[in-house]
């Protein structure tokens, strides 16, 4: 496995200097000793495995008429104006990124001097610039480092990125942006190489500068923990609309004699001004003021931006009032407030999500839809910071972050909502929600516990112990865990699975109302009706991709129920006759259930006969493992009456069913099916040792039994001792098998046998599976691969929710009728 995690790093940076860095088939080719036929092999590689995505995109349009009227107005040298069209934010910014890239690269020349601030439009441009070698050309960094941004878009990395791009030096200013004092900042200029990199940054030829607000939603320096919302009003009460290289200005660019502009390391207005080109790069109509006095002031006179930006700030200029002054919701609402960008994730060298992208818009209900092992879960935990991603970006509001852990995450704003709400059931509700907080504002802190519980319809007692809340109140406790800690991202997982319907209705009632404060909600279910009420957009993924983003008002069941099904097997069910073969049922009863219910299953009925596998298909979460547990008496059900080969067993555990005539194959082999650091036959004959002998075990006997076994199954092993953990995954499920056929069953639950085995393996399952119905052996087989249930089964059940809610015989076996049932859908 290690090795082809290697071999799909290694055709990712092949794949990422040929497509990224404008790299040539040929000069890659030189560049590794190899033939040039064997650079665009491995190049198409990349492709099949889904390393390379290959899209068609639009062009990037530009006006020049906006340009033009810019250049006049404002004394530029130079202005390029993106159309934006129907663009998102994000691509809005990547595309500014990209005539940046192309405009600098016009003019560089092989000696200049060139600096460069920060900002996530700066890192798309250097992206996107084309590879040079200019030995004598040198980057300089114009402002301190943040530290506490993303390093991505901080200056520091910046400068290292773009000089390797173009292969130049680079020089740092090795300081922070803002420091404590005006004295600290004096102190520190007296450094020498500090001092060294500021007058070297005023000997620039080109400064790169991004353009940012003070708007409260957007303002960087508020997110990199610089200033405290409290210091963002002053800046902004002492006329501050926006800052270049962290010096503000006015709304007529004049620079401000204001504390955070003297605390900062950097480059002056003054100074940018000497710079021969300075090219400023920002968009959107919510920065028109910002870009505006930045024109105003002279700050940069080469801009780059969008259509949007410009008209709006024209306006303001000629003084024609906005048409309504938006809240800071609305004005954070024009760029998401999450983007997951080519997001990667390899388990044992195989891909589970597949360079995925997805966005949370600020205020938005976006719902996850899938079937199982699609990567829903799964890129939620990479949001969450349980899993780190192997590849791709994550962005909170346009800036790239690294996520590290759950922790990480919190100190993000993104809070995960499991679908077991984890609480200390002892503890009070507010001692649960106080965990982990500073004690010193204890007060405060319960004070906000007391009104978060208020505005969300929190109605039990917070000093009441946490485990005597209903679930629905649980819930809503690890809801105010989170808004405690001011998430402005939730991700619910399978919120509504154990509510009542109206408890659903009262928690959406409150998703709304969060909602409408800003924060963004990730909502993953199952139920399609729920989704349809509930969501503003929804995305499905299958097999690691995403098939479909859409607004909910613009979908039907039906279009996502097909979304969710692969595409070839919906051809070849389109094509395929029906399937004449009638399910047997010639059979007595080896196995019947009447009205069976446990804690995850309620009021289920179900027959077997010999020689016939029943399937039980449904979404992992429907019951199916709970429901075939309880049968053998390992959880305890509520009601209901079970049946083993005629015998009714009252009084059940696997001991006594296996002596009826029942055996269960778990779905975790490693937890539940094997010894795994003794010899393979140790695990086949665990459940027979009473017929090797009452005393003393007859090792002959022992061999007998085991080598029939591995006749049969095909069991590959290298030695009798053979330690179980040695062998593959494919043949310790069949040791797992041999182990319930050792007692001569007459009923068989199997549950996911051929999960984590190889095809050969899955084929001998399977031919195992028709031998035991020619025997007349009665099988109930659990499987989440709609595909297998169809091809194996002579009839299927479907649960959904704990209940089974259809049966079909095998003519009636598509997977689209499956899959629609698994999502509580009723085919017509």
């Amino acid at each position: 496995m290690r090795d082809e995690n290697e071999r799909i790093a290694y055709l990712a940076r092949i794949a990422r200097q040929h497509y990224e860095e404008g790299i040539s088939q040929e000069d890659l080719a030189a560049e590794l000793g190899l033939p040039v036929e064997e650079v665009a092999r491995l190049i198409a590689e990349a492709e099949s495995k889904g390393v390379v995505n290959v899209q068609v995109r639009s062009p990037w349009r530009t006006n020049p008429a906006l340009e033009e009227e810019l250049i006049k107005k404002f004394n530029l040298k130079d202005a390029r104006v993106l159309v934006r069209g129907n663009r998102t934010y994000e691509e809005m910014v990547e595309g500014l990124g990209l005539l940046a890239a192309q405009y600098f690269a016009d003019i560089l020349t092989p000696h200049a001097i060139i600096g460069i601030s920060w900002g996530s439009a700066l890192h798309h441009m250097i992206q996107a610039l084309p590879s040079r070698h200019l030995p004598e050309a040198e980057v300089v960094q114009l402002i301190g480092a943040t530290g506490a941004e993303n390093i991505s878009t901080d200056g520091p990395m910046l400068a290292q990125m773009l000089a390797e791009r173009i292969g130049a030096r680079a020089r740092y200013l090795h300081s922070p942006l803002i420091v404590e004092s005006e004295a600290g900042r004096n102190a520190l200029l007296q450094e020498r190489s500090i001092r060294q990199t500021l007058l070297r940054a005023e000997q620039a030829d080109i400064a790169l500068v991004g353009i940012g607000t003070t708007n409260p939603a957007l303002y960087s320096l508020l997110r990199a923990g610089y200033v405290t919302r409290e210091e963002l009003d002053a800046i902004r009460a002492a006329g501050a609309v926006g800052d270049v290289c962290a010096q503000h200005y006015s709304a007529d660019g004049e620079w401000l004699d204001i504390s955070i502009n003297r605390r900062a390391v950097g480059v002056s207005l003054h100074t940018l001004g000497k710079i021969p080109t300075v090219i400023g790069v920002a968009g959107g109509a919510e920065k028109a003021e910002t870009i505006l006095g930045a024109l105003r002031g002279q700050h940069v006179n080469v801009l780059i931006t969008d259509d949007e930006a410009v008209e709006r700030l024209l306006a303001l200029d000629a003084g024609i009032p906005e048409r309504a002054a938006p809240s800071s919701i609305t004005e954070a609402a024009q760029r998401p407030l999450v983007s997951l960008k080519g997001i990667w994730k390899v388990f044992n060298g195989v891909p589970v999500l597949h360079g995925v992208d997805i966005e949370l818009m600020p205020g938005e209900i976006h719902a996850l839809l899938g079937g199982n092992g699609s990567g829903k879960s799964t890129l939620m935990k990479v949001l969450s910071g349980v899993y780190t991603a192997d590849a791709g970006a994550i962005e909170l509001n346009g800036v790239p972050v690294e996520i590290s852990g759950p922790a990480e995450a919190h100190d993000l704003g993104i809070y995960y909502v499991p679908q077991e709400p984890k609480i200390f059931a002892h503890l009070s509700v507010q001692e649960n929600l106080l965990l982990g907080m500073d004690e010193t504002n204890k007060a405060e802190a319960v004070a906000k516990i007391r009104r978060l519980a208020q505005e969300i319809g929190f109605d039990g007692d917070i000093q009441a112990a946490a485990g005597s809340l209903n679930i629905a109140n649980q819930q809503l406790l690890e809801i105010i865990r989170g808004l405690l800690r001011d998430a402005q991202v939730l991700i619910l997982d399978e919120p509504t699975s154990t509510l009542t319907f109206r408890e659903v209705g009262a928690l959406f009632e409150r998703m709304r109302h969060l909602a409408q404060q800003g924060i963004g909600i990730f909502f993953i279910s199952h139920r399609l009706n729920e989704i349809l009420e509930i969501s503003d957009r929804i995305s499905v993924l299958r097999e690691g991709r995403f098939v479909l983003h859409a607004r909910t008002s613009e979908v039907t069941t039906r279009d996502l129920i097909r979304a969710m099904l692969p595409e070839q097997a919906l051809a070849e069910e389109a094509q395929e006759a029906p399937r004449e073969r009638a399910a047997i049922r010639t059979g007595k009863d080896v196995l019947r259930v009447e009205n069976l219910s446990g804690e995850a299953f309620r009021d289920v009925s179900l027959e077997v006969r010999a020689g016939e596998v029943v399937g039980l298909a449904g979404l992992v979460g429907a019951g199916r493992t709970e429901l075939a547990r309880a049968i053998l008496g390992i959880e305890q059900e509520t009601a209901g009456r079970v049946w083993i080969n005629g015998v009714e067993a009252t009084k059940r555990s696997p001991a006594r069913c296996q002596k009826l005539g029942l055996v269960y194959v778990p779905e975790d082999r490693h937890a539940h099916g094997i010894f795994a650091d003794l010899a393979y036959p140790y695990t086949t004959t665990a459940s027979i040792l009473e017929r090797l002998g009452r005393w003393f075990l007859s090792a002959r006997q022992e061999k007998h039994i085991v080598e029939d076994f591995v006749r049969r199954l095909q069991i590959k092993t290298r030695e009798y001792t053979q330690a179980i953990s040695t062998l593959s995954g494919g043949n310790q499920q069949k040791v797992v098998l041999s182990k319930a056929l050792a007692g001569d069953p007459k009923v068989i639950i199997l549950d996911e046998p051929t999960r984590g085995v190889d095809a050969q393996a899955r084929q001998d399952v399977y031919r195992l599976i028709e031998a035991l119905k020619a025997e007349g052996v009665g099988i109930l087989m659990i499987s989440s691969d709609i595909e297998e249930v169809i091809q194996v089964s002579d009839r299927v059940l479907v649960m959904f929710h704990g209940s089974i809610v259809d049966e079909l015989n095998r003519s009636e076996c598509q997977i689209e009728r499956i899959t629609a049932a698994s999502f509580g859908v009723k085919s017509t």
